[in-house]
């Protein structure tokens, strides 16, 4: 195996990685810590959060132009539908958590006769 070969095998290997942890990370609601504890100790694998943050920052770069994009066809639309969802945040330092808000916002004219596919942002 030649040595490109090898470093795009190695960089899949990051991508999947980075990929499943923003996985774990945004649909479980977990942080890196908690995350550590139950998915990789369970496994015997020591992974520290400072790795696990690297990979949710490679994750965010890789697929910031998707957001741009998507971000661009949600706000395009003719109606947009928004929602704030609370969500527990940790409070550094201070051992408890705060309510947060997470936004989303829908385009979806399909109601209305609209033929573009809705989307979520």
């Amino acid at each position: 195996m030649d040595r490109a070969t090898e470093q795009l095998e190695l960089a899949l290997e990051d991508i999947e990685a980075a990929e499943a942890e923003a996985i774990n990370c945004r649909c479980d609601h977990l942080p890196l810590y908690r995350q550590s504890e139950i998915y990789y100790a369970r496994e015997g694998v020591d992974l520290s959060r400072s790795t696990m943050a690297a990979w949710i920052g490679k994750a965010s770069t890789l697929l910031e132009p998707l957001l741009v994009k998507l971000r661009e066809h949600v706000f395009a639309g003719h109606r947009l539908h928004g929602d704030e969802t609370p969500v527990p945040v940790l409070e550094p330092g201070k051992g408890n958590t705060r309510t947060g808000g997470l936004w989303t916002y829908v385009r979806d004219g399909r109601p209305y006769g609209d033929t573009i596919p809705p989307a979520v942002c």
